[in-house]
């Protein structure tokens, strides 16, 4: 087995045993069933560090400036614009994957805010990595464009047959705009990275915050179900990222 795979299938037992524990354990009124953790001292073995994917807060801007193409008469139809919208989408909402967008539906949409599971990591996690997100106005302006049919929120799952031709089309895409901004070194899930290394060096985000951006997991799970997350401090620290890499604003 790859490193990454034996991490991950550690990851899985610890969620499970975790769940478990929080099931039948209440430390409240100090019923312990399953006192014994067996990886209380274990530290997990650190993953090699891999080559960071983030991009300059000005790449990112000419993304989201390119141009409509004038050749379709529908916009959205067009690969490059498609890419550039799924691309900022992802941005602007703190580094949602390709198969979340995919799997939304309109009912994930509640009040100006999108709230979902992260299909990643959702069966590893006691709460299921559950998210909320305010929805600025230029993601709305993209999820507006490009609307599904019926209890889709995107016509992602309209416009492609399959998660497998989702992501071939942002491959394509991806080759497409890395070719007209001229810029090679990036994936889609540069949106990710971006996002939380300009939260963090940038705008000087609290490393706790910024891992609650991305939905990571909390170094104290079982305390976090006691804790009512408080998302309006990742609410105001998107809106700053956002505001300083399209409008170079670097609020307080």
């Amino acid at each position: 087995m790859s490193p990454a795979s034996i991490r991950n299938y550690i990851s899985n037992l610890k969620a499970s045993i975790n769940r478990i524990r929080a099931k039948y354990n209440n430390p409240e009124i100090g019923e312990i069933v399953i006192p014994y953790n067996p990886f209380e001292r274990y530290k997990m073995p650190p993953m090699p560090i891999s080559n960071k994917k983030a991009l300059p807060p000005e790449i990112i801007r000419m993304i989201a400036n390119i141009p409509d193409d004038t050749y379709y008469n529908n916009p959205s139809r067009s690969l490059l614009n498609f890419i550039r919208d799924m691309f900022m989408l992802s941005f602007y909402t703190r580094g949602t994957n390709t198969i979340d967008f995919m799997m939304m539906k309109k009912s994930n949409m509640k009040k100006g805010r999108l709230e979902f599971e992260r299909t990643k990591t959702m069966n590893r996690r006691m709460d299921r990595a559950f998210t909320s997100i305010k929805l600025e106005p230029e993601a709305l302006e993209i999820i507006y464009k490009y609307p599904g049919d019926g209890d889709r929120l995107l016509c992602i799952g309209d416009r492609f047959s399959s998660e497998r031709s989702f992501r071939t089309a942002i491959r394509q895409g991806m080759i497409a705009l890395r070719d007209y901004i001229d810029y090679q070194e990036m994936s889609f899930y540069s949106a990710r990275h971006s996002w939380a290394t300009i939260a963090r060096n940038d705008i000087g985000a609290d490393i706790d915050d910024v891992a609650k951006g991305l939905n990571h997991a909390s170094a104290l799970p079982i305390t976090d179900i006691y804790i009512k997350p408080d998302w309006g401090r990742i609410d105001e620290l998107n809106r700053r990222v956002i505001d300083f890499v399209l409008y170079e604003r670097l609020n307080k």
